[in-house]
């Protein structure tokens, strides 16, 4: 907060009187070793800045917890330049009354997956940039997973973005950072994705992280290596296309799709139908095209489909229309189209006939290997399976789910458990959500 004292003061008195009841003040539990759930802070408000030393009775002036930056040097990650020459240090004024209002996001300078996990609470959390997570995603991704299993972090754009331009949240995402702010201003690809992934779970502004980002232990046993899927989408026609917005008067405009498929950590691959000249009421083109996917999360996977006026001078923007792959709808289907603004046109669409085809691992019967082990923690068991059936559980397809528990081979404790899956469905075992029934077999068994 860059306020004087007083003016902090002022804050934390308008906030409280403001906010009141809905401002979290205290820790929902006093033995709480992780942040709470969603569910129990429903309705309620959190403040994130910087907590006082415990010792601190007045405002305090901390000058090596400085968080928030404009530049990729000077957000939560201690470099390797200040390591080895230490920089003219910033005051920071911290007054009482606002630290005391924050609770779960204790904002705390970042030094290392090392450091955070033997010296950090589990209300810390620390800010980064895209070009500063991002190159800590490419040094040590399995670390960045399990941080974030426990921790917060917010990640938002560089401030070398003078355009206001964003970068592609996805790639964020995957290792499961949660809060990735964008500039809103700017509706480019990367708020596209952002609008394509809340528009799920009843557009309530919060999407569950997959089973492998949540639980470490788990992920640590998965395999990585999901087989091979067919995503195919027959464009059909287009209804009622606008003229581009700089269109001379009597143009007819000359239409074709392309459409991109953006997979977390990989390239955006690109493929276009042919053009239809001048039509834009009713253009129909009846092609196919086929896309191979072969990604861990599938529920980070985005279809971007955009209409072009193909033009000598340069193709000129239609309209387009972002979609994440896990909620396709299969079959026929008309897509809306939305404007530059991302604005919906009124009676603008794409007619599609799309399928997803998969191996034969997962077209029918699939065997995993469970290890049960005994978490510490009560009766609580964990679960490692090694998989060999890509992501697709969210899906809801799945007819049924079968699990045989045979004796408990020795002491290996190793259960074969069968999953019967519908044609043309995927499936990741979602173990936890058996737990219940694993640790009544576990209980009964020596």
């Amino acid at each position: 907060v860059h306020c004087c004292i007083e003016q902090q003061n002022q804050m934390a008195l308008i906030l409280i009187n403001t906010l009141g009841d809905y401002l979290v003040t205290k820790f929902v539990s006093e033995n709480e070793t992780e942040l709470p759930s969603p569910s129990s802070l429903l309705y309620k408000i959190i403040v994130k800045g910087k907590n006082l030393p415990p010792d601190f009775l007045e405002d305090y002036v901390d000058s090596a917890t400085d968080t928030e930056s404009t530049t990729d040097t000077e957000s939560d990650v201690e470099s390797s330049k200040e390591k080895k020459a230490k920089p003219k240090k910033t005051k920071v004024r911290v007054a009482k009354a606002l630290s005391d209002l924050v609770i779960y996001c204790s904002a705390i300078k970042f030094k290392g997956f090392d450091h955070y996990r033997e010296n950090s609470k589990y209300y810390h959390m620390s800010s980064f940039t895209d070009r500063v997570s991002s190159r800590l995603l490419k040094s040590d991704k399995a670390a960045f997973i399990r941080h974030n299993a426990r921790h917060l972090t917010r990640v938002y754009p560089s401030g070398f973005r003078i355009n206001s331009s964003n970068f592609e949240p996805h790639h964020q995402w995957m290792v499961g950072n949660q809060l990735v702010a964008l500039n809103w201003q700017t509706f480019d690809l990367g708020m596209q994705i952002d609008q394509a992934m809340f528009s799920v779970n009843g557009r309530c502004g919060y999407v569950l992280k997959s089973e492998r980002l949540r639980n470490p232990e788990i992920s640590t046993y998965i395999n990585t290596h999901p087989p091979t899927q067919t995503l195919k989408i027959e464009i059909i026609s287009a209804q009622q296309l606008p003229k581009p917005k700089d269109a001379l008067k009597g143009e007819v405009v000359d239409p074709f799709v392309e459409i991109e498929l953006l997979i977390p950590g990989a390239e955006v691959t690109k493929k276009k139908t042919s053009t239809i000249t001048d039509n834009g009421f009713n253009p129909t083109w009846n092609e196919t095209l086929t896309f191979i996917l072969n990604c861990e999360e599938m529920s980070l996977v985005f279809l971007r489909f955009i209409v072009w006026d193909e033009d000598v001078r340069g193709n000129d923007f239609i309209a387009s229309y972002c979609i994440p792959v896990a909620s396709l709808q299969f079959g026929y289907r008309h897509v809306p189209l939305n404007d530059v603004n991302g604005e919906q046109y009124l009676f603008t669409t794409l007619f599609i006939r799309s399928s997803l085809e998969f191996t034969p691992a997962s077209a029918a019967y699939a065997i995993t290997t469970a290890r049960i082990q005994r978490d510490v923690c009560s009766k609580f068991c964990t679960v490692l399976i090694s998989r060999c059936i890509v992501d697709g559980a969210y899906r809801g397809l799945i007819s049924e789910v079968e699990l045989d528990y045979p004796e408990i081979i020795n002491k290996s404790k190793i259960f074969w458990i069968l999953l019967k899956v519908n044609d043309g469905t995927s499936l990741t075992f979602l173990l936890y959500k058996q737990m219940k029934r694993l640790e009544d077999v576990w209980c009964n068994k020596p």
